[in-house]
């Protein structure tokens, strides 16, 4: 007798997608190698089955607690807030940013990179620092409300901007796009463009080059702009008169008069503040975008010639002339100047109310409350720490349980391989760590180990090699190392593509190892942090031996009912056939056939349960499925009753299974860890619902990564499809591929659908998801 067994393939081989709903209806399916359910997802957790490990020799992955200061005076104190300090890191206003602490080369402390508002701010720490401290302070943003002459609070705040930005690309080591009088004095400084470039007078005297310099920053006593400056993002702050004439983006501001002529097809993008009298003029097809506030009581006189387009939000606590000719449009439109949002942190605070088709406000001249004190929420992958740290009443500080710094010796730096925390910023909070050198203070004396190996040298005919890696994670967590100088191959040249993500304990080896890199050199090296493992490629101790397959017996000969008159419901030629009930019924199965494992023995009841038993009807198992099981159309687990070595007996539940309700040839399987066998029977006649079986949504939910990212959109209803290709979905008209689907106990479905462009998924508030089946069609927003 043969016996049959195939090999389960990837789920990139699986996931088919199906472009109309006809692919649902029912009819033949054919039996194949190629067409199978996808391995397990690790890219999911569904809440109701995580597991929490950790191990003795590791510290636990408990809450923080706020505790009191070691004794003494700490090593170094840094401030971090949504305005730069001179000694702090700016972190954005809302929203999440990480912290990365490398040890120093040389024993010195160094902010490497103060702006977090990019997501990231990197600082440098001595070797003998051992703890860290943190604690959440109140950030009280500075007032923009206004004020009289020279010392108005909304031109003080939005210079400062300009200045800010100013020592952001001195930092970066731009300051060559940067005018800056000594002592920030504008008034002694004047600057006139140029074809290429903004040449300033005064005491600097200092030319900025255009195709240098995609962002520049001025203080200056007057500015004049009589050149096409649009491919610089211009921050402009002018003590006296500031004159634009040609196209220009950035953020202007001007103590005196504010003065623009634009005309043919130039364009003004960005933001405006003036003190003085504005007069902003456009001829013929200009485009003016962005926000206009005029403080001081000064007049605006606006005019639009031709078929010039003013579209923003229009300031002014003065009286305005606002004078249209032609073809002209004036849009109302904050929005506009959203794309300077990242640069200007407080710009948000100099808008106005929103009122809709009117293009003339007034600021409001009190000041707003300020918002109460809000919180930080910590995250902490190495130790599992996710935790919101609320601004403490008292002195207390939240210590940091983890290894002592510097980075473990395993670890290079500083190349980027260092200490991370990741902030979610909740709004109205600043940040203040500390850390200690004395020996005094708590320690864990833990580090991180991950020793890389190369399995074995595999040789070809035309002279290359491919070595087989694999490792050892000595941490009870997880461990991430990027590609770089802490995990590399070398010869540099090879390809890169060894894992970067280490799973505790000894991962897969060969054959079944992580990576197989091809080289051709004579020697090939791994290294991860300060291990380097090298190997020869002419080692006769390390030639890979041809790899064997061991493989279960598994075939399907018959499937039979258990009743009466037991006949067999396989294939098409079967008298007899499956009649589901979708109100509830059990329907008892035998397979005859071969069902033992790679050593020739049966396989056992034990390894057909299903161990962590949820109160489910049916669910696809997917990631969570036991060793062996039987499967019907690759989704629905039938309960095994008993197991020998040549008969299997599986009950079927067909309560609130709407798939059994397409009658014809259903794929029914045995599976044994990655190898199957299956067969097709009949499915017929279904007794007659009470109610229809359309499908209904109750609700969606958006399931994330860990990165925040959307990956799927979870709906909760009736009458959901199990098999994914027997539905058909769409989210916000673009196709979403079924993924997982569970039937609850007590009737409810739920089912996971991919969105199909994440990044145009959160780029939008409202979103409408179709999904259809052969009974019907639901749509619904979220």
């Amino acid at each position: 007798m043969t016996i049959f067994a195939f090999r389960r393939l990837s789920a990139s081989i699986f996931l088919i997608l199906v472009s109309t709903l006809a692919a649902c209806t029912p009819g033949p399916v054919t039996p194949s190698a190629q067409s199978l359910k996808p391995a397990p997802a690790d890219r999911l957790t569904i809440q109701r089955f995580r597991t929490q490990l950790a191990q003795a020799d590791e510290p636990p992955a408990t809450s923080l607690q706020t505790v009191a200061l070691p004794t003494g005076t700490p090593a170094y104190e840094l401030s971090l807030a949504s305005s730069p300090t001179n000694t702090g890191i700016q972190m954005p206003a809302q929203g999440s940013f990480q912290l990365q602490v490398e040890a120093s080369t040389d024993n010195s402390f160094a902010i490497l990179d103060a702006d977090a508002t990019d997501g990231l701010a990197h600082i440098q720490v001595p070797a003998e620092v051992f703890d860290l401290y943190v604690r959440p302070e109140q950030y009280i943003p500075p007032s923009l409300c206004h004020g009289t002459g020279n010392s108005d609070p909304v031109l003080d705040q939005a210079e400062q901007v300009v200045l800010d930005k100013a020592n952001q690309l001195i930092a970066a080591g731009q300051g060559a796009c940067v005018y800056l009088p000594p002592a920030n004095q504008r008034q002694n400084a004047n600057c006139n463009s140029s074809k290429s470039s903004l040449q300033c007078s005064g005491p600097v005297n200092q030319t900025l080059s255009k195709s240098q310099c995609p962002e520049m920053a001025v203080l200056a006593g007057a500015v004049n702009l009589n050149h096409d400056l649009s491919d610089s993002k211009l921050f402009v702050a002018a003590s006296n008169n500031l004159t634009l004439n040609h196209s220009a983006q950035g953020v202007f501001v001007s103590r005196g008069n504010l003065n623009t002529n634009l005309n043919g097809n130039r364009h003004l993008d960005g933001v405006f503040v003036s003190g003085g009298t504005s007069n902003l003029g456009l001829g013929g097809t200009p485009r003016f975008k962005g926000l206009y506030h005029l403080s001081n009581n000064a007049a605006l006189s606006l005019n639009l010639n031709g078929n010039a387009q003013f579209e923003g939000q229009l300031c002014s606590t003065g009286p305005v002339n606002f004078n249209r000719n032609g073809n002209t449009q004036a849009i109302y439109n904050p929005d506009v100047v959203l794309p300077w949002l990242q640069d200007l942190p407080n710009v948000s605070a100099l808008m106005c109310d929103a009122r809709p088709n009117f293009y003339t406000q007034t600021q409001p001249l009190n000041c707003p409350p300020l918002p109460p004190a809000a919180s930080l929420q910590l995250t902490d992958a190495l130790y599992g720490i996710d935790q919101t740290l609320p601004t403490p009443t008292d002195n207390s500080w939240y210590h940091l349980p983890r290894r002592a710094l510097p980075i473990p010796q395993d670890w290079s730096a500083p190349d980027g391989q260092s200490y991370t925390l990741t902030f979610d910023n909740q709004g109205n909070t600043a940040l203040k760590l500390r850390w200690f050198a004395s020996t005094e203070a708590v320690q864990v004396p833990a580090s991180v180990k991950v020793i890389p190996r190369v399995d074995c040298i595999e040789a070809h005919s035309d002279g290359t090699h491919t070595a087989h890696l694999s490792y050892v994670n000595l941490m009870s967590g997880p461990v991430s190392l990027p590609l770089g100088g802490s995990n590399q191959v070398l010869p540099a040249s090879l390809p890169q593509t060894q894992p970067t993500e280490f799973a505790p304990g000894q991962s897969a080896v060969y054959p079944n190892g992580l990576a197989a890199i091809p080289f051709a050199s004579p020697s090939f090296s791994w290294q991860l942090g300060a291990r380097l493992v090298t190997v020869q490629a002419n080692d006769p101790n390390l030639q890979c031996p041809e790899p064997t397959v061991s493989r279960p017996e598994l075939l399907i000969s018959d499937v039979t009912l258990d009743d009466e008159n037991n006949q067999s419901i396989v294939g098409t030629a079967a008298t007899a056939a499956i009649v589901p009930d979708y109100a509830g019924k059990a329907i008892g199965l035998t397979l005859t056939g071969s069902f033992k494992d790679a050593e020739g023995d049966a396989l056992t009841m034990s390894e057909f349960l299903f161990t962590l038993a949820p109160p489910l009807v049916q669910q696809t198992f997917i990631g969570t499925e036991p060793e062996a099981r039987v499967l019907l159309d690759d989704s629905i687990l039938l309960e095994v009753v008993s197991v020998s070595a040549t008969e299997i007996k599986a009950v079927l539940q067909s309560e609130k299974l709407p798939d059994l309700y397409l009658k014809g040839l259903h794929r029914l399987s045995v599976e044994q860890g990655d190898w199957y066998t299956d067969t097709l029977i009949q499915v017929g006649e279904p007794v007659a619902p009470e109610s229809s079986l359309a499908p209904s949504i109750l609700s969606a939910e958006v399931i994330r990564e860990n990165d925040g990212s959307a990956r799927f959109v979870k709906l909760t209803g009736a009458n959901f499809m199990l098999y994914p290709k027997f539905s058909y979905a769409t989210i916000d008209g673009l196709f979403g591929f079924g993924f997982q689907t569970e039937v609850l106990a007590d009737g409810t479905s739920e089912t996971l659908v991919h969105i199909p462009d994440p990044g145009a998924f959160d780029q939008q508030n409202e979103h409408q998801i179709i999904y259809a089946t052969p009974y019907g069609v639901v749509l619904t927003a979220f």
